[in-house]
């Protein structure tokens, strides 16, 4: 089975990246979620956001669309742009253990999982190229023109 996840980039005004941790340990990754039956990616994007920033926040455009295999099974990818914001926020009330931090591409790069380097880098390049781009796997990179 193929599970579809969605997730946001959203920076602040040096450009930095928002990053989200959660329990003890656990790695950084951009803020998302899974798709559930009967949900659209794009509102997976605003929860996650919103669950992390504690304000209502719309996404932008989709930056990259990815497939990519993983262990629990193959995943289909979405990422959006997210906007700029002017602080790191405090996790929003309710959030499960939800530690949040901005970071440069270079150091998110070492941070996230190995399996997610190469969707995460060519999504925020292609943000920042405003160029979107679909990633199949840990190597090829195809950039893509709206409308399809």
């Amino acid at each position: 089975m193929i599970a579809a996840v969605a997730a946001v980039i959203v920076q602040d005004k040096h450009g930095r990246i928002l990053a989200v941790r959660t329990g003890s340990g656990g790695a950084w990754r951009l803020p998302g979620g899974r798709v559930k039956p009967g949900e659209k990616p794009t509102e997976v994007a605003i929860r996650e956001a919103v669950q992390v920033l504690g304000v209502p926040r719309s996404t932008g455009a989709l930056v990259a669309l990815g497939w990519q295999a993983a262990e629990a099974g193959d995943e289909l990818l979405f990422i959006f742009d997210g906007g700029l914001v002017e602080r790191v926020p405090p996790p929003a009330a309710g959030t499960r253990d939800v530690e949040v931090g901005y970071f440069t591409l270079y150091e998110l790069v070492d941070l996230i999982p190995a399996h997610r380097r190469s969707m995460a880098t060519a999504a925020i390049d292609a943000l920042r190229s405003a160029r979107p781009v679909y990633v199949e796997g840990d190597l090829s990179v195809h950039e893509f023109a709206w409308p399809l």
